[in-house]
């Protein structure tokens, strides 16, 4: 899905060597066994690790991120070097107290190597937790997510197997025999997330309350209705997600350059609401450092950007494009201005592009 915006990187003014990377239990070649391996605090110590091997040791770097690995992205970016979110005081005064860690060294901070983070369809995780569950609440966005208790469930992979290919679309590829634990790998990310408590659960919904929610139906989709009932899903040995279970390790703030890009036509999603929007307050001086672009796409940006996943609507995906170089651009040119003289950055405009490598997925 980054081919075409990896191409776009590797020209003028940007001139980036970047890579995508299809992640635990996307990728054949890494599915580990355990559900543990999928713990979001295992998956944040991936982000480093892959930029370590592929542009080298404690280098810097813009992430961008999509679904998963959007949540995943905000974590990360909201952390310090030691795995901690840092409070806003301390995001403002760079101050932090690592404790010991793989990628810690007592001397650096792993979340300033970060030069700038693009989030593709997922609000601030913070944002959205907020949209699931407490007392400013979506109900859309509730209904909409009914399928993160669902996935968490053992072996909801035999049985979602059809709905879950519905859902991803065009990706259905993933998911080939119902009965492979590789599907369940997938959608072990949710497991993650749970153990890692960094995202909130909304109420469980039975069928009968989904159907009755009109705004939702009359998006085109019965998808969630169908998960409901699918199964007679049984949630008496996890009360938590029965009422809904909240993050227990917010991410915090972030302050570094932010771009959050939005499907509008998005049914899972629906991150041009109010509750998602607030994704500003969590970070630090939104002035300078935040930008939200609303795009009219699907969940699958930007692939399904057009009337139909098939089709492709090149001015949103121009829009996009641009959005991202606007973003590294900016962030370059910041990183440059506190820079010593003597170690200065070219300026992007002069930038040598001959050497620009794009790189395809890693699997």
């Amino acid at each position: 899905m980054y081919h075409d915006l990896q191409g776009r990187l590797s020209q003028r003014p940007v001139c980036a060597h970047s890579v995508a990377c299809n992640q635990r239990g996307y990728s054949k070649g890494a599915r580990p066994p355990n559900i543990e391996d999928y713990n979001y605090n295992n998956l944040v110590s991936d982000v480093y690790a892959t930029a370590d091997e592929v542009f080298g040791p404690q280098s810097k770097f813009h992430l961008v991120g999509h679904d998963h690995g959007a949540v995943l992205g905000w974590v990360t970016a909201a952390r310090d070097s030691c795995g901690t979110a840092p409070t806003k005081d301390e995001a403002l005064s760079s101050r932090t107290i690592p404790p010991p860690s793989r990628h810690c060294d007592g001397s650096g901070d792993l979340r300033k190597r970060i030069k700038s983070y693009t989030s593709m369809s997922v609000p601030h995780v913070d944002a959205l937790s907020a949209g699931l569950l407490g007392k400013d609440a979506d109900s859309d966005q509730q209904a909409a997510s009914q399928y993160f208790s669902v996935f968490v469930k053992d072996h909801s992979n035999k049985v979602l197997s059809g709905t879950v290919k519905k859902m991803i679309g065009n990706h259905g590829s993933r998911f080939g025999d119902r009965d492979s634990l590789d599907n369940q790998k997938i959608l072990w990310w949710y497991n993650g997330a749970d153990a890692a408590s960094v995202i909130a659960f909304p109420p469980w919904q039975g069928v009968i309350e989904l159907l009755e929610e009109e705004d939702w139906i009359s998006s085109g989709t019965r998808l969630m209705g169908e998960l409901a009932n699918l199964h007679n899903w049984d949630f008496s040995d996890r009360t938590d997600l029965q009422k809904g279970k909240q993050a227990e390790h917010p991410s915090g703030p972030v302050s570094l350059p932010v771009l959050f890009i939005c499907g509008e036509d998005d049914a899972f999603l629906l991150c041009s609401k109010p509750y998602a929007k607030a994704t500003k307050n969590y970070v630090i001086e939104p002035e300078s450092n935040y930008e939200y672009l609303g795009v009219k796409c699907g969940h699958w940006i930007p692939l399904s950007c057009g009337n139909t996943d098939e089709t492709k609507n090149t001015k949103e995906i121009l829009k996009i494009h641009n959005a991202v170089v606007r973003l590294i651009t900016r962030a370059e040119a910041a990183s440059s201005a506190v820079a010593d003289s003597t170690r200065r950055m070219v300026p992007p405009t002069k930038r040598n592009c001959s050497n620009s490598v794009q790189c395809s997925a890693i699997s």
